[in-house]
């Protein structure tokens, strides 16, 4: 019986997986991770730094939790759940960019704690959660694989120079889960252990205009997250 050669060298399986990655990966403008639009399964995150989300989320390890809008300048977190479908997010909410803060300035506490700001009603932010939570633990069951993330700072970008058409993609993705303690408690998100990301698909897009979007490397630090 004749031998057979199996083997290959290691630039061969890297060729073959960078291939395979390009036919799986979507680089059309249907790709939310290339085109964001805002839908009912995003929770916009605001007045937040990213630096400091990493710090906690990820270096410290802590869970975090949603913050509906301020009531009287209260900090109320323990809402009634609601199944029902939400509305498509309006106009001022499609920008989740999180701006950093300028150097050598003391952090406010506000951003130093363990809620995550919205501008969603108690309500409203209770339904989008659920449904968020009940579609990624579908998908987990069935399929086996995480799609829940949590982004840190969105780049704008055209496909053409000098085009008005600016398109938003989301830069570095934490995989999360989420969990409550009971039907009227809150959501609360932790880091899943498993490793943060570039944009992969952004990544690959702007290789065709000649730009190279670097791995993200997981700083041991929270101040180079975006070195």
């Amino acid at each position: 019986m004749r031998g057979v050669n199996i083997a290959t060298s290691t630039q061969d399986i890297n060729i073959k997986f960078d291939k395979l990655r390009e036919k799986l990966l979507d680089l059309t403008m249907r790709n939310q991770l290339l085109n964001f639009r805002p839908r009912t399964g995003v929770i916009k995150v605001v007045d937040e730094i990213s630096t400091e989300i990493y710090d906690i989320l990820v270096l410290q390890e802590k869970k975090m939790q949603f913050l509906p809008k301020k009531e009287d300048e209260q900090k109320t977190v323990d809402v009634e759940s609601d199944e029902t479908e939400t509305d498509e997010l309006d106009e001022e909410e499609s920008d989740i960019l999180w701006e950093l803060p300028p150097p050598d300035i003391e952090v406010d506490d506000r951003h130093k704690d363990l809620f995550l700001q919205t501008h969603l009603e108690p309500k409203e932010l209770q339904k989008r959660s659920f449904n968020i939570f009940q579609r990624a633990k579908t998908v987990f069951e069935e399929q086996g694989y995480n799609i829940l993330y949590l982004a840190l700072g969105l780049m704008e970008w055209t496909e053409v120079e000098h085009s008005n058409d600016i398109k938003k993609a989301p830069l570095i993705l934490i995989p999360v889960q989420m969990e409550r303690k009971g039907v009227k408690r809150s959501f609360k998100i932790a880091w899943t252990g498993d490793d943060i990301m570039a944009n992969i698909s952004l990544q690959d897009k702007l290789k065709e205009q000649g730009i190279n979007l670097p791995d993200f490397e997981m700083p041991e630090d929270k101040d180079d997250v975006y070195n």
